[in-house]
């Protein structure tokens, strides 16, 4: 395994790690709008001093190329907070974030658009398997989701944007290294999403924190780690393979936590499902 495939591994997991602790918080944080974006201004501004540090220990570099696709960057993974908010305020979180399973293929067109990069028949091949095994996973839920929830039309244009936002992040890595990247885009991200909340006087929202102050600490350690790895495995390997282990080690995690945690059942679906993301992933390697 090619240490870029170590790193995209690690993102992985610790994207895992997020969502599991993620999904505690927000029902901490109450309010159908508010909430969620307080929850999005305290993580991203909560990763701050993790890449403020890494930079202090880091070389830094910041060329004036970054602004342009950085800028993008930032103002798409804004719009794709706000519409994954508003995705699952109308509709359930269970019929809606499975869509999320599409982002390897819209990262797939974005690389080739944007960066002139294809991945090879046997990673293609594993990303065809990794999707598969992700909407069977889901199967009954998925369609009804489509045909009955509005909040399924926006999760696929989430889907779609952090497949860009992925391409576009390699693209400023020419200009700027991991760590003020990473940091460039928390503190845009965060600071504008907290004068929203200031626009609209909802700012008391941020107060929920005081109530699982434990529960944040960790969802910032796994975001924190998540970005930073994501962004160094982008370094070597493609946007689309990286992607795919993302969604197949979540949903994995997803189906193994279900039954150690909660003594959710494994019926032959998950099993199936399971092994076509394993089989997927292994065609990564």
């Amino acid at each position: 395994m090619s240490l870029g495939l170590a790193y995209g591994f690690v993102a992985a997991l610790a994207f895992a790690g997020l969502d599991a602790v993620r999904k505690q918080l927000t029902a901490r944080f109450d309010g159908a709008w508010s909430g969620p974006v307080a929850l999005v201004v305290l993580l991203t501004l909560g990763q701050l001093p993790f890449f403020g540090g890494w930079i202090a220990l880091s070389e830094t570099r910041l060329e004036v190329g970054w602004v342009l696709p950085g800028v993008a960057t930032l103002l798409l993974q804004i719009g794709a907070n706000l519409l994954f908010v508003r995705a699952v305020q109308v509709s359930p979180l269970s019929l809606t974030v499975p869509f999320l399973a599409l982002t390897p293929v819209f990262a797939v067109a974005g690389s080739a658009l944007l960066l002139g990069e294809l991945p090879s028949a046997r990673q293609g091949a594993g990303i065809g398997a990794v999707v598969a095994g992700a909407l069977f996973l889901h199967r009954g839920g998925l369609w009804r989701g489509l045909r009955e929830e509005p909040g399924s039309a926006m999760m696929i244009g989430v889907a779609a944007i952090w497949a860009v936002t992925g391409n576009l992040d390699k693209l400023c890595l020419d200009h700027a290294t991991p760590a003020v990247h990473a940091g460039l885009l928390n503190a845009g991200t965060g600071v504008v999403l907290l004068a929203l909340l200031a626009a609209r006087r909802e700012l008391g929202a941020l107060g929920h924190l005081r109530e699982a102050p434990g529960l944040y600490g960790l969802a910032v350690l796994f975001a924190a780690a998540a970005l930073g790895f994501q962004l160094l495995s982008f370094a070597s390997e493609l946007v689309p393979v990286i992607e795919t282990l993302k969604r197949a080690v979540g949903l994995t995690a997803s189906v193994v936590l279900g039954r150690l945690l909660f003594g959710e059942p494994v019926n032959g679906r998950k099993i199936g499902a399971v092994g076509a993301m394993i089989v997927g992933t292994s065609l990564q390697l």
